[in-house]
């Protein structure tokens, strides 16, 4: 995780296994975040992946990389009524 620019809301992931290691095919759970929202955060926010400040791709065993495609980028956040 590279979290130097937390502050500014922007939070880098990195899954990387072993050499020669795999996950199993099918659906995954590969990263659960949670988030702490601070007393006077807005009642809406919006998460937005993308490729900063690290780059979205797959790679094989080999780490060639493979072709992906990443949906359902944006997706609004909203806290719940008589929250904080």
């Amino acid at each position: 995780m590279n979290a130097q620019q937390a502050a500014n809301g922007t939070l880098g992931l990195v899954l990387a296994l072993q050499p020669g290691q795999t996950i199993p095919a099918g659906r995954q759970a590969l990263v659960e975040l949670t988030f702490n929202v601070a007393a006077n955060a807005a009642a809406t926010a919006l998460i937005d992946p993308n490729s900063s400040p690290v780059l979205e791709e797959v790679t094989d065993v080999n780490a060639r990389r493979l072709p992906a495609l990443f949906v359902g980028r944006s997706f609004p956040v909203q806290l719940p009524v008589g929250f904080g």
